[in-house]
């Protein structure tokens, strides 16, 4: 006689939909919220420069 066990690997938690549900939720604020849409245009330009500057250090010690 074989005993099966619950697999609880795949079983569905709501606790696994917090995360998406806040990503989703604040992307769909940031298409009406101004202050949202300025937030986003500010990190975006921060994490630009910060790119470039990161390159700028990555060519001259690349030449060193």
């Amino acid at each position: 006689m074989q005993i099966f066990h619950e697999d609880k690997t795949h079983q569905f938690s709501y606790k696994k939909l917090i995360v998406p549900a806040s990503f989703i939720s604040y992307g769909l604020a940031s298409l009406s919220i101004k202050e949202l849409k300025q937030l986003n245009s500010s990190t975006k330009d921060e994490s630009y420069e910060v790119f470039l500057h990161f390159r700028k250090l990555a060519k001259k010690v690349e030449y060193e």
